[in-house]
């Protein structure tokens, strides 16, 4: 039985269109190293690993030294604010399909200038929107099962399949 002692460090990883970006945390010194690797759009799975390998070379670590890894990407909504999507389908839970076009997070100056403001066009048309049965609660219970296959059963959603490569 092996008594060596492992450092514990948390990796966090940001994806983008050109570099991924890593942050290690070593949580016994207190410090943090950054690096970057090219991204590979082909397979970005590659330059995830690629960053980690690195950030581990970087401070002499194994894989064994991780406990944390936290990822994130900028690429899909790097898409969306270039508008380079192709048409879009949105998949979300019975009760919620309005949500996109509700969209009341953000505001520009609060409430007192939303007179003014001029609410950006839906990135989903309602008409790509499907809707599934299923429901959690806040502990991750599941109040009502999943129906897997209720947006395939729908007259529209076998339809709209063809013309929306992404949902």
């Amino acid at each position: 039985m092996s008594t060596a002692t492992h450092r514990r460090i948390r990796i966090g990883i940001d994806t983008g269109g050109t570099f991924t970006d890593v942050v290690a945390f070593d949580e016994d010194a207190g410090t943090i190293t950054t690096t970057k690797t090219p991204s590979t759009p082909s397979n970005p799975a590659d330059g995830f690993i690629n960053g980690v390998d690195k950030v581990l070379e970087i401070l002499g670590a194994t894989g064994e030294d991780v406990t944390a890894v936290s990822h994130g990407t900028t690429v899909a909504t790097n898409q969306l604010l270039e508008a380079k999507l192709d048409p879009l389908g949105f998949i979300t839970t019975k009760g919620y399909e309005f949500v996109l076009e509700i969209a009341r997070q953000a505001v520009p100056d609060g409430y007192g200038n939303s007179y003014f403001w001029v609410k950006p066009e839906r990135i989903v048309p309602a008409d790509l929107v499907k809707t599934v049965g299923g429901r959690m609660d806040f502990e991750g219970n599941e109040v009502r099962p999943f129906d897997e296959e209720a947006p395939a059963r729908s007259p529209a959603g076998s339809r709209r399949r063809a013309s929306t490569p992404s949902a």
